[in-house]
């Protein structure tokens, strides 16, 4: 799930904006990836986190309130970070 968002965010960044149904789906992607990785021990999610942390970050400047929506997610996700 983490690999096919890295992959819509890639494609955005290379090739331009695509449309709010393309970042709908991500966002669902994302989702169903932060909460399997809150379901993995403590000590096992952090590859994966900064993985989504990183997903998050490299969205800044991506239309339809996609970035905000990640940057939610994580945070409420990860609120200590």
């Amino acid at each position: 799930m983490i690999y096919a968002v890295e992959c819509g965010n890639r494609f955005t960044l290379n090739c331009g904006d695509i449309d709010e149904d393309f970042y709908d789906g991500l966002i669902e992607i994302y989702a169903a990836a932060i909460k399997k990785v809150l379901q993995l021990p403590k000590d096992a999610r952090s590859t994966y986190r900064r993985r989504l942390e990183k997903i998050m970050e490299s969205s800044d400047g991506i239309g339809w309130g996609y970035h905000d929506d990640l940057g939610n997610l994580f945070s409420r996700a990860f609120p200590e970070e």
